[in-house]
Formats: C-alpha cells, sequence, structure tokens
C-alpha cells in the first residue's frame, strides 16, 4: 500500500514521504456461536438436498436417451429431411433439361439455384458481409461477472467543501459496482458476504487545505491518513488496507475529528477517489455457496432430463443413418445426371448457358456453403493485436527507466522498464495494456514530479477518461501521488496513462531516488 504524508517543519519545508503499509481490522469476536450454528445447520439441509436429488437422476432420469443421443438424431432428420428437398429440387431439373435436350431448343437456360440459408432460421445471407467491432469502454455491455465477486470504484463529481468533523465523503460518481454493494449517496458500501477487503482511496488537497481521513469498519477507525498542501502544493494523498470485513459491515471514509480545513479538490485536473474489492472469503460461506452451486446445477440437470423423449419417441440412429446414407448416393447420382445433361445442352445450343448452382452440401446439414466472406476488424491502438493467453492470470508492473519530457497535452507515458508481465498483454514501446480477455481489472499509477513541475495525468480505456490525479509541486518539493481505479475492461480494450489537456508542464521523474510506476491486475 502505498502512503503519502507531508511534513512540515519550522522552516516551512515539505517532504513527501512513501510507505507500504499493511492494515489489519481491530480483531472482531470470533466466537459468534450463533453464526456457526446458522451455518452449520444450512449446509446440512443443502447436502440432504444434493443426495436427494443424486437419487433421482441415478433412478429415474439418466435411463432416458442422452442428450447426445439426442442431438445427434435430431441432427439426421434435419439433414434427411434437407436431402429430402434436395431430391425433388435435382429431379425436377434433371426432368427440365431432359425435355430441353429432346426438344433441341435453341433457348438458352439461366438456372438459379436456393440462396444459402441460415441454419437457425433459413434467412438469406447475403456473401461478402463485413463485420466490425465497435470498440469503446462505454458502448460495450459488461462482461457477466461470477456472483460472489464484489468491487467498486466510485470518484467525487465536484469539490466538496469538508471542513467539519467526521463528515463523510460520498463519492457520488459511480464507475464500477459489482455486487452493488457500494450507496454513492451516503458514501458507504455494505459488505453483502463475509471476507478479506481491500479498500484504497485518494484525496486531492490545495490551496493552505490540511485533511485526516479516516477509513471506518463498523464506526471503527481502522486506518487514516494525512495532507497539508500549505500554500502552494496542489496534490493527492493515498491509503490502502487490506482488512477483514463480516457480512452487513459498513465501510466508508469520513473527515478527521482534528484535521479538516478546506476543501477536498476533485475536478478535470484531478480526482478524490474511493475504491474496494473482496479478495477471498469465509470457508463457511464459501461450503454454503458452493452446496448452493451444486442443488441449482442439478436442479436444472434434472429439469433437461425431465424433457428427454422416451425411446419409443424418436427414430432408431441406425435407421437415420441409413437414410441419410441413401439418400447421399441418390443425390450424387442426380448432380452427375445433370452433368451430362448439361453438356448435351450447351453442345446443341449456339448460346452459351449460365447456370448458377448450389454449392457443395455439407455432410452435417445439407445447405450450401459460400465462400469468401470478408471479416475486417478495427485496428488497435498502433496496430497490436490483444495477446491471446492461455492461464487465468493477467499482471502486470513497469517504471519509467529515466526522466520523460512531457510538457505536451496527451503525452502517452511509456513506462519502459517492465518488472512483471504475466500473460505478456502491456506493450512497454507504447505504454499501452491490451486486455487479453474479458474481466474486472484493478490499476494504478504512480506520477514523481519536482520543483516547479504540474501535471495531470489520465487513465485511459479505449480512449474514455476512466480517472485522473493532479500534483504541482512547489520550492524544492521532490514527491509523488497515485491513484487506483477498479473498472470493467472488454478483451481487446487498450488501456495506459496519459498527460492531461491543460496541466501538462516539465519532465515526469524516474530515477534512483524514486520512480514513476504503472501497474494492473484481472481480479478474475
Amino acid at each position: 500500500m502505498l502512503l503519502q504524508i507531508v511534513l512540515e517543519d519550522s522552516t516551512s519545508m515539505f517532504f513527501i514521504l512513501n510507505f507500504h503499509i499493511l492494515v489489519s481490522a481491530e480483531k472482531k469476536d470470533t466466537d459468534d456461536s450463533g453464526h456457526w450454528e446458522l451455518a452449520l445447520q444450512k449446509i446440512d439441509e443443502l447436502q440432504k438436498i444434493v443426495r436427494e436429488q443424486e437419487k433421482r437422476i441415478s433412478m429415474m432420469l439418466e435411463k432416458r436417451p442422452s442428450e447426445f443421443e439426442i442431438k445427434t438424431l435430431t441432427k439426421l432428420q434435419n439433414t434427411a429431411k434437407k436431402q429430402s428437398t434436395r431430391i425433388v429440387q435435382l429431379e425436377a431439373r434433371v426432368q427440365e433439361l431432359e425435355n430441353v435436350a429432346k426438344a433441341d431448343e435453341n433457348i438458352p437456360v439461366e438456372i438459379k439455384g436456393n440462396e444459402l440459408l441460415s441454419e437457425s432460421n433459413g434467412a438469406s445471407v447475403t456473401p461478402n458481409k463485413t463485420f466490425n467491432r465497435r470498440e469503446g469502454l462505454l458502448n460495450i455491455q459488461p462482461t457477466t461477472v461470477p456472483v460472489d465477486t464484489v468491487a467498486f470504484f466510485a470518484y467525487l463529481s465536484t469539490d466538496t467543501q469538508a471542513s467539519a468533523a467526521h463528515h463523510i465523503l460520498t463519492f457520488d460518481k459511480v464507475i464500477t459496482n459489482v455486487g452493488n454493494a457500494y450507496h454513492s449517496h451516503q458514501g458507504t458500501f455494505f459488505a453483502p458476504r463475509t471476507g478479506i477487503y481491500v479498500f484504497t482511496w485518494t484525496i486531492r488537497l490545495t490551496d493552505y487545505s490540511k485533511q485526516t481521513t479516516e477509513l471506518l469498519v463498523n464506526n471503527n477507525v481502522i486506518y487514516w491518513i494525512y495532507f497539508n498542501s500549505n500554500d502552494s502544493v496542489d496534490g493527492s494523498v493515498t491509503g490502502t488496507a487490506v482488512v477483514q470485513v463480516n457480512q452487513g459491515d459498513d465501510v466508508l471514509i469520513r473527515t478527521g475529528s482534528r484535521f479538516h480545513t478546506g476543501t477536498i479538490k476533485s475536478n478535470h485536473d484531478g480526482k478524490s477517489s474511493f475504491a474496494g474489492w473482496i479478495l477471498m472469503r469465509e470457508k463457511g460461506d464459501m461450503k454454503i455457496d458452493e452446496l448452493q452451486k451444486t442443488v441449482h446445477a442439478q436442479d436444472e440437470r434434472i429439469s433437461m432430463l425431465e424433457k428427454r423423449p422416451s425411446e419409443s419417441e424418436i427414430q432408431t440412429l441406425t435407421e437415420l443413418q441409413s437414410t441419410v446414407k441413401k439418400q447421399g448416393t441418390r443425390i450424387a447420382q442426380l448432380e452427375v445426371r445433370i452433368k451430362e445433361l448439361e453438356t448435351v445442352v450447351k453442345a446443341n445450343e449456339n448460346i452459351p448457358v449460365e447456370i448458377l448452382r448450389n454449392g457443395q452440401l455439407s455432410e452435417t446439414n445439407g445447405t450450401s456453403v459460400m465462400s469468401k466472406t470478408t471479416h475486417s476488424r478495427r485496428g488497435r491502438l498502433l496496430s497490436i493485436q490483444p495477446t491471446t493467453v492461455p492461464v487465468d492470470m493477467v499482471a502486470f508492473y513497469a517504471y519509467v527507466s529515466a526522466n520523460i519530457p512531457a510538457s505536451v497535452a496527451h503525452r502517452i507515458i511509456a513506462f519502459d522498464k517492465v518488472v512483471t508481465n504475466v500473460g505478456n498483454a502491456y506493450h512497454p514501446h507504447s505504454g499501452t495494456f491490451i486486455a487479453p480477455r474479458s474481466g474486472l481489472y484493478v490499476f494504478t499509477w504512480t506520477i514523481r514530479l519536482y520543483l516547479h513541475y504540474h501535471h495531470t495525468t489520465e487513465l485511459l480505456v479505449n480512449n474514455n477518461v476512466v480517472n485522473r490525479i493532479y500534483f504541482a509541486p512547489a520550492g524544492n518539493i521532490d514527491g509523488s501521488v497515485s491513484s487506483t481505479a477498479v473498472v470493467q475492461v472488454n478483451q481487446g480494450d487498450d488501456v495506459l496513462i496519459r498527460t492531461g489537456s491543460s496541466q501538462h508542464s516539465g519532465e515526469i521523474v524516474g530515477d534512483s531516488n524514486g520512480v514513476s510506476s504503472f501497474a494492473g491486475w484481472i481480479l478474475m
């Protein structure tokens, strides 16, 4: 966890310090016998239901034809039906060509085959159709997320006056709220399940403001951070805690009792934000959820098995295979006969005959196949394609190996020194992470500045600004500012850090005394 603290000495010099701190919650009563009795009772009830389901499945339902058998039979029935239709068409065509050949007429024959039918609904399919994927975080529907995942990220939409003790900060602009457990009108997260959680918050101050902000869990202060902006500093401070939270506990950020002067800033140049996500759950709750999922899955299986037809209601596999084979042979014979008759007709006519026939029949369903369909895809940033990763985990961490001149708007910061790149989805030459799969991701970045430099830096997902931070040190101050966001990212989305549109003066620093960095990882 990155903590930044500004200390003021007698000469009005300022120092910004960075610490990594792991905070555990104040120990709560773990001997809650009532909770465990209810959990054990629930587990016993669910196990009985599972046993009854298994008995019913094994004794009654599994004796019916399998899903594979039904699908195979249905597939063969559809193929036989389409073959029958095709045979009728071919026989009619043979009869037509035989009549033409006998009459020896000089009339050009134009034969149009059936349109290509889609397998699902018989609708006409136009060849050479171009498929484009519209990119953009806000234009693509979020991927379905597992129900046991909990995560949120929100920031203040405007500056907030906070000159009173214990003022709850309502981070009202919600970007991510998986589980719907964060309530923006109260600024409070209500834990939907027991587990280990990570919470992080960033506070931006300027113009003589000084604030202590506290992380509370059920009115217990877990951790607090302090920042004094004095007269010339515009910057942010970030706190992070890892804490045990029980189901129903409320978690929030509020001002402290001693230091609460001025306005908490949050505007186009930089945001004040609050985020959190679950790391792991209690074993008892996980067992209950596991059994509930088993009950639900077996209910669906029972429902599916009950819908199966009996053996007497379906045609046997052997009979259908024989029918399909015979009709396939008949179709081949008719197509050979049509070719012979077309040759005869062409030889007897002075005008070329243009015959548009269906393509080859597919072995499975007898439908025509048209080729050369063009698939195009809108290019990614810098023509980099998403990386396919065979493993579930995706994570990266990189920093700048030297100072970067960044006195221009929208300069992409290329964090070129890669320390971690699980999945190979971060590209240091462009400073861009391209998501190899859809999911919830955590992104965090740190910017170091000194002297009179000042910068707004932005987190972008597919050219959409998700979060901003601002830092304006003064005099001889040398320090860093950090921020974190939890956001839904779709496969192929590009994620990067760039300078803002208006505040971009001086170098972004990275040397042996401290670096500017960028990191991210998938939550699921």
